[in-house]
């Protein structure tokens, strides 16, 4: 009974931690965000939003002069590591919900579909851009939550 006991308030404290995770992803990634300028440009701005190609961002961001003022590779690193460090807590949180019947697959498909919807939710709100690189690199962070959760919980399944 101890145990079972126990297993409810770490699954109480495991839930209450996603519920405030999902809060902090929303106001960085909507609330924060909201744009202050007029919709006459409403389509302009949603193109210049929009990036398709694979790795475009990342090899800019890659790519940047080492001699560049170091406000511009500061905000790449943080670009890059911050897309991928944001997305750990998904991977670690969605294995952890029915750990037992969640693959890797499943981890993989839930978090191309959430964040493909973040990503379009942003384009069109004007809260943010689609970047397929964002997707990428968040999908990477969601991988790695994965694995640390599979990780930590090897034993306790």
């Amino acid at each position: 009974m101890f145990m079972v006991i126990n297993m409810k308030k770490k699954n109480i404290l495991l839930y209450s931690f996603f519920i405030l995770y999902i809060v902090i992803m929303v106001w960085l990634l909507f609330v924060q965000r909201i744009p202050y300028v007029s919709y006459d440009n409403y389509c302009e701005k949603l193109m210049g939003s929009l990036n398709l190609i694979p790795f475009r961002t990342i090899s800019d961001y890659l790519l940047t002069d080492k001699n560049a003022d170091s406000g511009i590779i500061q905000h790449a690193f943080i670009n890059l590591a911050g897309n991928i460090v944001m997305f750990i807590p998904l991977g670690f949180f969605l294995s952890f919900i029915k750990s037992s019947s969640v693959t890797f697959r499943a981890i993989i498909i839930k978090t191309v579909v959430i964040i493909t919807s973040v990503e379009i939710i942003q384009l069109f709100s004007l809260t943010g851009s689609f970047d397929i690189d964002d997707l990428i690199l968040n999908t990477i962070g969601s991988v790695i939550g994965y694995i640390i959760q599979r990780i930590i919980f090897k034993n306790k399944h």
